[in-house]
Formats: structure tokens, sequence, C-alpha cells
């Protein structure tokens, strides 16, 4: 669970904790979430799927969500995160999914 940094300006490789928990997903298949911010859950899914996933408005960065996804589509994580945060929207645009509302849970 540890990852490599480069730093350019110094040119130095600094070894550090791996704070990302879905950085395995490649391998594991899995996405994890516990608690995190909508903000985050957004980073990840657009890293996994290759996907524009983005929210709609500054206020549900700070939403948190918890769930794993194994082996799940995307269309299927977004349903999932939908359904958990009841006054959330998703909508299929031109340039990818918006994340509209709130996130009530």
């Amino acid at each position: 669970n540890e990852q490599a940094i480069f730093i350019k300006s110094t040119a130095q490789l600094n070894k550090q904790q791996n704070q990302d928990a879905n950085f395995r997903h490649l391998k594991t298949q899995a996405l994890v979430f516990d608690n995190t911010p909508l903000e985050e859950v957004v980073f990840a899914l657009n890293r996994k799927f290759g996907s524009e996933v983005y929210l709609a408005n500054e206020t549900l960065k700070a939403c948190q969500l918890s769930g794993k996804f194994e082996q799940k589509s995307l269309a299927s994580v977004l349903t999932i995160i939908e359904a958990t945060l009841t006054d959330l929207e998703i909508e299929k645009e031109d340039d990818g999914y918006a994340l509209k509302g709130n996130c009530n849970q």
C-alpha cells in the first residue's frame, strides 16, 4: 500500500503510504467507499471507467458515500448511488453524466 512520488523540481523519488482505498481497483475490480466525499467518488469512477461523471453544483462535493462495488458497470454504480442519495439525480448528457440536486441520505 505504498506509492512513489517523483518531485520534478528536485529530481527526488519519495516513498509514502497510499491513502487512496481504490488504487488497486484494476486488479481487484472493486471500488470501496467509506464515508468518502462525492468529489472523490466521482474521481474514482472517472479513473476506473474512463468516463466523464461530474458534479453539477459545488454543494455536492461534501456529500459522503459508503459502499462496495464489485465488478459493476458504470451504469449500475450510478443507479445505486442515485438510489442511496435520495435527493440526487443523475442525468445522461452529451458530455457525460451530471450529478444534480442534493445528497440527503
